[in-house]
């Protein structure tokens, strides 16, 4: 393995060796040349570099020339630099530019895009503890109103003031609170502290004194009782008299005898007498009166002091009867018998009885009406026997003045100008006995047509009303909504034409008016921009006609207000009739591109290729 690699390193060193000789003696046979060290040539600075001849063979440099390039016209254009971000409003711009003298070379539009800046949420209406509030988003840029959401019921209530529950005093606390002004829960209480000083009571007696010992008297607060004041009661000078003590029970005849005493020390502090009482001393049985048919006799008891009667028994009647006499118990009448019985005068005890014979003899009763007298016809009214019902007799009853009212009857209805009346006649005689008005209804119409009592034009609102058949008054008036009355291909009220056939619009938000914003399926060359579905063409947006070389001529209307930019670029061979005396604010500048334009057009659709005259000409008293 050594001798393997010695033998290498040798025959390396051989072979550089052989290599030096033979360059030095090479005779440059076989050369190239080539380009070295360039600089490259600008549109504002030359360009350089430096020719080289070289041996192929030995590698040598056999010679250099410095050679110069004329700087070209030629820009070395840049990526797209975007200097204006296009949004949702506006169109964005961007450009190239020589990356070597900064010399702008190519600039173009970025078209408007559809995605908005959302701002932050903007509260429309806040949240309360009762009902969620709303809140949206919209656009940053053109203020379109993005979306929006809910928000959830509040946790912050919208505390009233304090409301007193309990006051505080001198002994007790207070209690106050607040609720909430909405939802009126409580959402805070507290207590208030013992306010103000005691208020003392009059003296009030704890313990009495007597004529022994002392008492003990306080005073407390009126409001919370706490005891304020405690003294003593001196020992009284006077006695308690107890209650009376008998020393003598009193008879129905004599008197009795008492004393009393102080209750605390037992000294005599009074006596007395007692009157004499109902305790009697009672007799035998003592015969009173002796008894008959007709009442009882009598024993009795008295005291044997007093005499006073002290308890009585009865004695039976007997059947000893006196004196009698006939009582009738039924009358006889016209159609029964009667009845009669015989009694003792003294005791009323019925001895016997007999019939009472019938008699000729009526009993009428009270009048009874067959039929009522009137305000025209005589009644007629008859008497009956109360007891056998026969017919006793009759008569008339008079005609009387006393009418019988019917209902009202209406002779002619009240409208919302007349009065009406009404009357009532009699049920009986017909006779017509009060009349009354019925006052007017000026409230109440009756048949009615609209009428208009302010037309409307093509831009304000009218009024229509009612007009009553009866009065000639109005009411119940309300708005005719403003408007363009198109017929034909113009409007019959302001003379504005309807916009060619085939021209693409768009509904603004107002939803009354609309946008221009291209040619559409319209390939005419002479267009008239005017009314759209019955409503005004308020603007033509940016770009909507450009590059449209086939148009001649577009006539423009007054109720174009706005114009965006290059609306008619590239429109080559056009010219712009504007109704408008002088270019209106809302049309940006450049929007009529290269094409010629004449304020103040009037009156020049017949004039041009294309147009018709109006199928309904214009009514200015419309």
């Amino acid at each position: 393995m050594k001798r393997l690699l010695k033998f290498v390193c040798l025959f390396a060193i051989l072979a550089a060796v052989f290599t030096l000789v033979s360059c030095k003696k090479c005779k440059h046979e076989i050369v190239d040349t080539k380009n070295v060290d360039m600089t490259e040539a600008t549109c504002v600075t030359d360009g350089s570099y430096y020719r080289v001849t070289l041996c192929l063979q030995c590698g040598e440099e056999l010679s250099r020339t410095h050679h110069t390039v004329e700087k070209s016209g030629r820009h070395t254009p840049s990526d797209w630099i975007v200097d204006k971000e296009p949004s949702c409003a506006d169109e964005g711009h961007k450009y190239k530019e020589c990356t070597v003298c900064e010399a702008k070379l190519e600039e173009q539009s970025i078209p408007k895009n559809d995605t908005h800046t959302p701002s932050d949420w903007i509260i429309d209406e806040e949240a309360t503890c009762i009902s969620v509030g709303l809140k949206h988003k919209e656009c940053t840029v053109c203020s379109e109103f993005l979306y929006e959401r809910e928000i959830p019921l509040s946790e912050n209530h919208v505390p009233s003031d304090w409301i007193i529950d309990r006051e505080a005093n001198c002994g007790f606390t207070g209690l106050k609170h607040k609720i909430c002004t909405l939802c009126s829960t409580t959402v805070e209480e507290e207590e208030s502290p013992t306010v103000g000083e005691h208020k003392a009571s009059d003296w009030i007696i704890k313990v009495d004194a007597n004529c022994r010992n002392t008492g003990t008297k306080i005073k407390e607060c009126t409001v919370c009782h706490t005891e304020l004041e405690e003294d003593i009661i001196p020992i009284k000078d006077t006695h308690t008299e107890s209650e009376p003590i008998i020393d003598l029970e009193p008879t129905c005849k004599t008197e009795g005898a008492y004393h009393t005493e102080c209750t605390v020390c037992k000294v005599l502090v009074n006596r007395g007498s007692l009157p004499t009482n109902d305790d009697h001393a009672p007799s035998d049985w003592i015969l009173v009166k002796e008894a008959t048919c007709s009442t009882p006799g009598a024993y009795n008891i008295v005291c044997i002091y007093c005499s006073a009667k002290l308890d009585e028994k009865p004695i039976p009647t007997n059947d000893n009867h006196g004196e009698t006499k006939w009582v009738t118990d039924t009358e006889a009448t016209c159609k029964t018998e009667g009845s009669k019985h015989k009694e003792c005068v003294e005791c009323g005890a019925s001895l016997g009885t007999e019939k009472i014979p019938t008699t000729d003899a009526h009993i009428p009763g009270e009048w009874i009406v067959d039929n009522d007298s009137t305000c025209r016809d005589e009644g007629l009214r008859h008497k009956d026997c109360t007891v056998c019902g026969e017919k006793l007799f009759e008569e008339k009853i008079p005609v009387n003045d006393d009418h019988t009212p019917g209902d009202w009857i209406v002779d002619y209805d009240p409208t919302c100008r007349d009065d009406g009346l009404r009357h009532k006649s009699c049920t009986v005689c017909g006779e017509r006995l009060s009349e009354e008005t019925i006052s007017k209804t000026p409230d109440e119409h009756g048949e009615y047509e609209w009428v208009v009592t302010l037309e409307p034009t093509c831009y304000e609102d009218g009024k229509r009303a009612k007009l009553c058949s009866v009065c000639d008054s109005t009411f119940d008036e309300e708005a005719v909504s403003a408007g363009h009355q198109v017929n034909g291909n113009s409007c019959k009220g302001c003379g504005l034409r309807v916009s060619t056939a085939g021209l693409e619009f768009m509904l603004n938000a107002d939803g009354k008016t609309y946008t221009l914003v291209g040619m559409g399926s319209c390939s005419a060359d002479t267009v008239y921009v005017g009314l759209y579905n019955g409503c005004d063409v308020t603007a033509i947006e940016a770009g909507a006609f450009a590059g449209e070389t086939m148009l001649k001529s577009v006539v423009i209307c007054e109720c174009v207000a706005t114009v965006g930019e290059n609306a008619f670029a590239g429109c080559t061979g056009l010219t712009l009739y504007c109704r408008h005396e002088s270019q209106p604010s809302g049309w940006a500048d450049g929007w009529n591109g290269s094409s010629a334009v004449i304020w103040g057009a009037y009156d020049v659709e017949s004039e041009l290729p294309g147009f018709e005259t109006p199928s309904v000409p214009f009514d200015p008293e419309w």
